[in-house]
């Protein structure tokens, strides 16, 4: 029998708590901001967009090898060797192989998330997503 096994690894940025020993998404978030000049935008819904940390992906690669990342961006900078961008669609693809799915927040995030449930299911694959930690929402409730 196969499984879905997806998993909520991190929080979104504002909120408390942390990934590790070692520090929040947040703080990493912030940090880069700080350094950029740019920390409005991490108190913002100015974009649904985030990248994901280097060390975080690197963490779990570790343990899943993940070989698809279906919401990246053009350079591939996980290095994943299949990868969609927005232009390529990853939800109009398969994902044949562990996924490691950072989809945009808002409501992007369900069609992603009913994807990798369905990949995971096809392929008896673990697809870990990157979602905020939000248990009061329908995409909590519903899917996870």
């Amino acid at each position: 029998m196969k499984s879905v096994a997806i998993f909520v690894v991190a929080l979104l940025v504002g909120q408390t708590g942390g990934l590790n020993r070692g520090g929040s998404a947040m703080r990493v978030r912030k940090r880069e901001a700080l350094a950029n000049n740019t920390l409005d935008v991490c108190f913002s819904q100015k974009t649904y967009n985030w990248g994901t940390p280097k060390p975080l992906f690197d963490k779990y690669d570790a343990i899943y090898h993940f070989k698809v990342d279906p919401c990246t961006w053009p350079n591939n900078p996980l290095g994943c060797e299949i990868f969609y961008t927005a232009a390529t669609d990853g939800l109009k693809h398969d994902w044949p192989g562990n996924a490691f799915v950072n989809p945009p927040y808002g409501r992007e995030a369900r069609p992603f998330t009913e994807k990798a449930i369905e990949q995971s299911k096809k392929w008896d694959t673990t697809n870990v997503l990157l979602l905020p930690a939000r248990t009061d929402t329908k995409l909590f409730h519903e899917l996870l």
